[in-house]
């Protein structure tokens, strides 16, 4: 007993992919500083934000156990830093031109 052929519509080629897979960068918000975004990120932290930021940390270092989730526990790692102190900050595309003012200060 064998196998049919396969015909042309049911195979598939893949192809390697020539594009980087989509990242994003973390920006301070240009016009956003001031005592308001400090009392919100005091409140935040005091609120919640603790707690988010050691789930991500936690989560980071249990996903650096298998080589697979090395590239999760980093990305783990730069969101705890980010739910550490949001307000303030926007995530933009990493390439996208940056708003005027604005700075990045963490890279995928």
């Amino acid at each position: 007993m064998s196998l049919p052929p396969p015909d042309a519509a049911r195979t598939q080629s893949i192809q390697p992919s020539t594009s980087p897979p989509p990242s994003a960068a973390v920006a301070r918000a240009p016009g956003r500083s001031g005592p308001l975004k400090a009392v919100g990120n005091v409140l935040w932290l005091i609120l919640g934000g603790i707690w988010l930021t050691i789930g991500y940390v936690v989560a980071g270092i249990i996903q650096f156990v298998t080589i697979i989730g090395i590239p999760f526990g980093v990305a783990s790692f730069k969101l705890a830093r980010l739910a550490l102190a949001p307000f303030g900050k926007e995530v933009v595309s990493a390439g996208a031109p940056l708003p005027q003012g604005s700075s990045v200060y963490l890279a995928v």
